[in-house]
Parts: structure tokens; C-alpha cells; sequence
């Protein structure tokens, strides 16, 4: 029911949010990637959130001018936070345009600048891409660090290559997960790879 109300905000923000259209609010709430924040009934604002290991991106995230201030939307980050963790993220990303007042608040919320990129020729703005690293659960982590640092950058066999260590991250974690922590793994990969914790 609160979902005409996500969208009324994000149009009545475009400049600082960006257009989408309806369908992909549908989508993302049907995902389970739009998460809206209501207190007492009432709509407070919403995060929406997509990606792939090792990173999740940040579409868009909003809270109702009346009820800044108040940690909601620390909690509803920090929510998110424990849901990256659970699902072996090793990174949440959220682009923001140079010139807005929410990056004092991303700042707060631990998410640094990694760097910045040409908004595009409409806007002429800068954006900060703005970057939290997290500890996923399982044995993961240690690749994810590095995995984080060239996603943006991988192409042709280096994709191939990515795709496999991130496959090899789940079945890893899938098996110490489950306790079995003496035992070295062999797993499936293109590669000879075992592991020995």
C-alpha cells in the first residue's frame, strides 16, 4: 500500500534521486530489494537496492524531510548492512551527485569516496562513488577485499576468471558453514585449487 508513496517521493526528488519509472519499484518490491521504512503507519522513506557478490549497490535511498535527524535512516542502512553481511557482500556502493547535501550523510553512515565519475552531458554533475566495506559471513572474506577493489574494471577472460572466485567463495562458505573445517576442499573450478584452512 505504501508504494505509490515511494514513487511520489522519488519524483518529488528527481534531482537528487533520478528517475525510474513504476515498473521498477514493482520489481524491486517484489524482490524483496525495496525495503520501505513506515513508523505507526505512517510512510517515512525507503531504500532500494540491487547488485551482485561481492558488491551491493544502492539505487536510491530516502527519508521524508520531517523525520531526518532522527537515526531512522542510520537504522534502515545499518539493517542493510546485516543483510550484505548474511548474503557474503563484501561491499555496499551508492553513487551520489557531488553537489548534494546527502553526502555529509553517507560520510556518517561509513561510506567513503572511492572515487568520482562524470554524471553525464543533462546534468554536468560529478558523482562520488561512495563505498562501505563489510565483513561477509564464511571464509569469503579475504577474497572479496581484493574481488571489491577491480569489479568495476573486469572484462573478457578477467570477468570469466571473477565469476569462478566468486563461485568458489559460496562453496567454500557453504562448507564451513555447515562445520566441516578440518577437511581441505576440492572444489569444481577451472582450476586445481584447494584450500586449507
Amino acid at each position: 500500500p505504501y508504494l505509490p508513496q515511494v514513487q511520489e517521493s522519488a519524483d518529488a526528488h528527481r534531482k537528487a534521486l533520478g528517475f525510474l519509472p513504476r515498473v521498477v519499484y514493482e520489481q524491486r518490491l517484489a524482490a524483496g530489494r525495496l525495503w520501505i521504512l513506515v513508523q505507526e503507519g505512517r510512510y517515512i522513506g525507503y531504500v532500494m537496492f540491487g547488485g551482485a557478490l561481492p558488491t551491493l549497490k544502492v539505487t536510491q535511498f530516502f527519508i521524508q524531510p520531517g523525520f531526518r535527524g532522527q537515526g531512522l535512516g542510520r537504522l534502515m542502512i545499518e539493517d542493510l548492512v546485516k543483510y550484505a553481511e548474511a548474503e557474503g557482500y563484501g561491499s555496499i556502493r551508492a553513487h551520489v551527485a557531488s553537489d548534494l547535501d546527502a553526502n555529509a550523510v553517507w560520510e556518517r553512515l561509513g561510506f567513503q569516496v572511492q572515487r568520482t565519475m562524470s554524471g553525464g552531458t543533462t546534468t554536468g554533475r560529478t558523482i562520488n562513488v561512495r563505498l562501505r566495506r563489510i565483513q561477509p559471513r564464511g571464509l569469503q572474506t579475504h577474497m572479496f577485499a581484493v574481488l571489491d577493489e577491480r569489479a568495476d574494471r573486469v572484462d573478457g577472460r578477467g570477468a570469466q576468471e571473477l565469476a569462478h572466485l566468486l563461485e568458489l567463495g559460496r562453496r567454500v562458505g557453504a562448507v564451513r558453514d555447515r562445520g566441516d573445517d578440518e577437511a581441505p576442499l576440492r572444489l569444481g573450478v577451472p582450476y586445481d585449487v584447494e584450500l586449507v584452512a
